[in-house]
């Protein structure tokens, strides 16, 4: 694919040969003639970049040693490489087509004809799925419930009842929508535990990780809202209710009924306890603990997770604990020795 045409899809501006052909995206170390680098930041500057377009956010300096006979300046070089990646590399297709002879679908169950099912896939009763769903191998599905059209459940997923999948989400291996919640009634006979029969709602376009558990509600539903992105290895307790376009990275636990707002994002092992509130666009540190609710358009850091540029002054008081202790023995050996 020629730049211009690249350009003439994603946005930007060209330096130099636009009629270049692009075949394929590479690492700015590896890269060549032919082939696209993205150099996003100061690590590749003494790097001999060798591909014949270099990606470039529209301010930046392009580095001293390269062979690119095009530069491609994009005012967020970050989104243009991610839609020429998936334009030169799109994804595989699956390696079945329709429903396989090995899965099992149960009677009542619902599938769309330009479906694939693939094999050793379980399709239980009043499951209802949507065009174009892609059913990866031993994937197990029970009803009743519904799949949007679009979505892609790999390999090892397992849905249980009452959830409902918007369109065009990606299940990742091992993710587990709808099991029941963590809730017992303890007392001196033992623990009761406590029945789930909510569901589990995730709305369209959302990405749920490498065994990560979306847990069902006790009576409603646990909700994760549309464009919301969930890395492996997350846990989402019952009846959490997670708004639009978040992000939670790997290690994330949220703990039962949670309300998190819109475009919120939390780092790698956070978390946040239950019954608590926060606001839009709130984002929480990278092993940070949010204990209390109110926090709105915020970023939150430390256990308790606090507002950060307060929380970075206390890190940096305790940076100075040891001197600080030193000093304090120095004055009250002075004072024992003025009284003495």
């Amino acid at each position: 694919m020629k730049l211009q045409q690249l350009i003439s899809q994603f946005g930007g501006s060209c330096e130099g040969d636009e009629s270049v052909n692009v075949t394929a995206v590479a690492d700015p170390e590896k890269a060549q003639a032919g082939e696209l680098a993205w150099i996003g930041d100061g690590r590749y500057d003494d790097v001999d970049c060798q591909a014949s377009v270099i990606l470039l956010k529209d301010d930046q300096v392009a580095p001293e040693q390269h062979s690119a006979t095009a530069l491609w300046r994009h005012p967020m070089p970050n989104k243009a490489f991610a839609l020429t990646l998936s334009s030169l590399h799109p994804e595989a297709p699956p390696e079945f087509s329709g429903v396989h002879p090995s899965a099992v679908v149960m009677p009542g169950s619902k599938i769309a004809d330009d479906c694939h099912v693939g094999p050793f896939a379980f399709i239980g009763k009043d499951v209802e799925i949507e065009s174009g769903v892609i059913v990866e191998p031993g994937a197990v599905i029970y009803g009743p419930t519904t799949i949007g059209s679009g979505t892609r459940i790999h390999s090892q997923v397992t849905i249980l009842g009452s959830s409902r999948i918007g369109k065009d989400c990606i299940l990742y291996p091992g993710a587990v929508i709808g099991g029941d919640g963590f809730g017992f009634v303890a007392d001196a006979s033992g623990a009761l535990r406590v029945p789930h029969r909510g569901g589990v709602e995730i709305g369209d376009d959302v990405e749920v990780g490498c065994s990560s558990t979306i847990d069902r509600g006790v009576l409603g539903d646990t909700v994760i809202g549309a464009g919301t992105k969930i890395d492996n290895l997350v846990h989402v307790a019952h009846n959490v209710k997670i708004g639009a376009n978040s992000y939670l990275a790997a290690q994330v636990g949220i703990a039962g009924s949670a309300t998190i707002g819109d475009q919120c994002e939390f780092g790698g092992q956070s978390g946040m306890i239950g019954h608590a509130e926060i606001g839009s666009r709130v984002r929480v540190a990278a092993k940070s603990a949010v204990l209390s609710g109110g926090a709105e358009e915020v970023t939150l850091m430390g256990i308790p997770a606090t507002e950060a540029s307060k929380m970075r002054r206390i890190f940096a008081i305790i940076q100075q604990l040891p001197e600080l202790r030193d000093r304090i023995s120095q004055l009250e050996k002075q004072i024992k020795e003025e009284d003495a």
